[in-house]
């Protein structure tokens, strides 16, 4: 009987064995793998990284462009600035022969508060667009 239970145990130990030690090596497996992937995420951001930084005028709009984009906003600007100009001058003659000259008053001032918001974007834009110029005259004073 003895003998039966250590052949038994002795058994059991070798099949026991092989399980513990398959569950490590997957449990290693595991970690290897993990470990591989964040390494392949590490060099992916850093192979984008490079690539922004040594080839960054694919990342970055060309100053004309950017000039062309404010020179349309301007045009834009103007276009609403003059309609406002007009409403307001409406409005100032409705005032004039209108009862409810409180709530009209309130019109004109939230469409002056508009105009001065258009004519502050106005000098934005410009002040931009002068400086674009300006950074592509010294790049090509540069280049030349």
């Amino acid at each position: 009987m003895k003998n039966n239970t250590s052949l038994l145990s002795a058994v059991i130990m070798m099949v026991s064995v092989p399980f513990f030690a398959q569950n490590s090596f997957q449990s290693m497996n595991n970690t290897m793998t993990m470990q591989r992937q964040q390494m392949s995420v590490a060099r992916e951001s850093q192979r984008l990284g490079q690539s922004m930084t040594s080839n960054h005028s694919k990342f970055i709009i060309p100053r004309q462009k950017e000039i062309d984009l404010f020179n349309r906003l301007l045009v834009k600007n103007q276009q609403r600035t003059i309609e406002l100009e007009a409403e307001l001058e409406e409005k100032k003659i409705e005032l004039e022969t209108s009862d409810n000259k409180e709530k009209i008053q309130k019109q004109i001032q939230r469409k002056e508060n508009w105009l001065n918001v258009l004519r502050n974007e106005k000098k934005k834009f410009e002040r931009a667009i002068s400086k674009l110029e300006g950074e592509i005259a010294a790049s090509e004073k540069n280049t030349k």
